[in-house]
């Protein structure tokens, strides 16, 4: 799928040090990372899914690589997960039709501004059928 490539460079455009595109069971589509110390694992999407389903994620984890990212937002309704590890790293998850947009924010990033980046890539990918 290299046409997905793109995406990986507009998520890295948005400030994201890693990220990707993945489908509902954790496979790649596209992903890149720049800090291998917050590398994504794509095993993880499945629960992502399923925090966002119960819409009870928060106060829950998720994972970039070994930092534990604390869920601070988590709403089905808008396919919207948020997570943060102290002042070290920040996650961010939007689901869309048939995958899952992930981005991982450095130190000292903030997941609410991340959300608002993420946002317009989810919505072209959403409306592309995706």
């Amino acid at each position: 799928m290299s046409g997905w490539d793109a995406y990986s460079e507009n998520i890295k455009s948005c400030g994201f040090v890693c990220g990707g595109i993945y489908d509902y069971a954790g496979n790649p589509w596209t992903q890149f990372c720049s800090d291998p110390s917050l590398q994504f694992d794509g095993k993880y999407v499945p629960k992502i899914l399923k925090l966002l389903k119960e819409g009870a994620g928060c106060g829950e984890t998720v994972f970039a690589n070994d930092q534990k990212q604390q869920v601070i937002i988590c709403d089905d309704s808008t396919g919207t997960l948020a997570g943060k590890h102290g002042n070290n790293s920040s996650l961010v998850a939007m689901r869309c039709k048939q995958c899952v947009i992930i981005g991982v924010g450095g130190e000292q990033s903030e997941p609410r501004a991340l959300l608002g980046k993420l946002a317009g890539i989810a919505e072209y990918v959403s409306n592309s059928g995706y």
